[in-house]
């Protein structure tokens, strides 16, 4: 007696009784186990989002994912920023000292040198000298009192 093939891991087919290789491809950014008999046992992998057996996009830059499955990608914390595009874990970095960004930052300029303190967005700032001032965020310079 033969016995039925199993769709391969990262396949599925919804076929009863099928006669030939009926296994679809899970969608992209998606995997599911052996055997699969249904499009949402695909569940998206790590670094991507979106529903089981839909359509996973790979987070964005600034944002990471580290487990399998629906969930949304995580954000970057405030102050800190990530260039990486489907990040499978936290590469998120802090920003330069003496400056902040906001959150899910997804490049190194997003840093904007705090109140106080001069220097280019996302380099390095300096803290203004005595009988020097800045009240705002950003890369201006700091004013004579």
């Amino acid at each position: 007696d033969a016995a039925c093939t199993n769709c391969l891991p990262g396949q599925y087919s919804t076929a009863i009784g099928a006669t030939s290789d009926l296994c679809q491809g899970c969608p992209t950014n998606s995997y599911g186990p052996e055997a699969s008999n249904k499009q949402t046992d695909c569940t998206c992998n790590a670094g991507s989002a979106g529903p089981n057996g839909g359509l996973c996009i790979q987070c964005v830059a600034g944002k990471y994912k580290c487990t399998t499955g629906d969930a949304a990608c995580t954000n970057c914390l405030p102050g800190q920023y990530s260039t990486a595009i489907g990040a499978t874990s936290d590469l998120c970095q802090g920003c330069p000292t003496n400056s902040y960004g906001p959150e899910a930052s997804n490049k190194q300029t997003d840093c904007t040198c705090n109140a106080g303190s001069a220097g280019p967005n996302g380099g390095l700032c300096i803290q203004c000298v005595a009988g020097k001032y800045k009240c705002t965020t950003g890369d201006a310079a700091c004013t004579n009192c």
